[in-house]
C-alpha cells in the first residue's frame, strides 16, 4: 500500500504531512519507475503554521493527499486480516456481481452496518 503525497507550494495548516524516508527500488524484475517512490516514515496531522513552515523548509515532508494506491491482492489480504466483516461483504458482492451483473440494489442489502472506511 502506498499513501499519496504531493510537494507543497508553501506551509499550510489545512493538510497533514508525511515525512519521507529513503527512495524505494522498483520490485524485482520490474523496469525503473519514471516517478521516485519513497518510504513513508511519519504521518503528522494538520500542524500549526510554525510547524508547517518548519516541515516545508526541511525538505523532508510532503502534503498528505489522503489517497492510497494498492494492488487488489494487497487490499484483499489487508481486509481479510484487519476488517473481516468488510472482506466477507466484498466476497458476497463478488459472487452476486458474477451471477447478476445488474445487481446494484443487492449491494445496498450487503453493506448496511459495515464500517465504511479502511483507515
Amino acid at each position: 500500500m502506498s499513501p499519496s503525497a504531493s510537494s507543497q507550494a508553501g506551509p499550510d495548516t489545512g493538510y497533514g504531512y508525511i515525512r519521507v524516508g529513503e527512495a524505494l527500488p522498483p520490485p524485482s524484475g520490474a523496469k525503473k519507475y519514471k516517478t521516485t517512490f519513497f518510504r513513508a516514515e511519519q504521518f503528522v496531522e494538520k500542524p500549526h503554521f510554525d510547524k508547517a513552515l518548519e516541515y516545508v523548509n526541511s525538505g523532508q515532508y510532503r502534503w498528505n493527499a489522503g489517497m492510497f494506491v494498492w494492488s487488489f491482492v494487497t487490499i484483499t489480504e489487508g481486509l481479510q486480516k484487519h476488517q473481516p466483516e468488510m472482506y466477507a461483504a466484498c466476497q458476497r458482492w463478488f459472487k452476486v456481481r458474477a451471477s447478476r451483473p445488474n445487481s446494484r440494489k443487492r449491494w445496498r442489502r450487503i453493506i448496511p452496518g459495515l464500517k465504511k472506511n479502511i483507515d
